[in-house]
């Protein structure tokens, strides 16, 4: 019973210990293509392999600057869908460039879709539900709600309680 227990302990630490994780503020030097399955983004959120995402909205009139299939700008049918991570790939190319994550995901039809996801997210392309907001989606998020507070939806306690927890994002605190 020791051994088996001991085995499996084994096991389970290998696997813990194989995860490649990349942290954006740790990253000096070029890095080419290299594979990862946990990401520690610029805003210090946690990404994975297997994690969902949700297509925003296109930071053009008619495409995606970040988002991409085959090769080309992603279009605005991909709005609104859900994702979710099939790999992630780092590049970085010099000291003084910032490092760029690549997410890769199946999309609609034959090709892999790739975003650039520091970019998308913040150009509002890319949503992460579970991660801090952008300055961008603070402030868009503060106005629906002084909106909301205007028109009487939600009362001042709920407003304030909005504004407290996003002043700090849009301040850069």
């Amino acid at each position: 019973m020791k051994r088996v227990l001991s085995i499996i302990i084994f096991l389970v630490s290998i696997s813990l210990s194989a995860q490649k994780i990349a942290d954006y503020n740790k990253l000096d030097g070029s890095y080419f293509g290299k594979k990862y399955d946990v990401y520690i983004t610029k805003s210090r959120d946690t990404v994975r392999v297997g994690d969902s995402l949700v297509i925003g909205k296109t930071s053009t009139d008619s495409h995606f600057k970040f988002i991409n299939q085959a090769n080309q700008f992603g279009g605005s049918q991909l709005s609104g869908h859900g994702i979710k991570i099939k790999k992630m790939i780092v590049e970085k190319f010099g000291k003084n460039r910032e490092p760029v994550l690549w997410i890769d995901f199946r999309g609609w039809g034959l090709y892999p879709v790739y975003i650039a996801y520091e970019q998308a997210l913040e150009e509002g392309e890319l949503l992460n539900p579970n991660g801090t907001p952008t300055r961008k989606q603070a402030i868009e998020q503060l106005k629906e709600a002084k909106t909301l507070y205007d028109l009487e939806v939600i009362d001042v306690n709920e407003y304030e309680a909005i504004k407290t927890k996003l002043t700090p994002i849009i301040i850069n605190k």
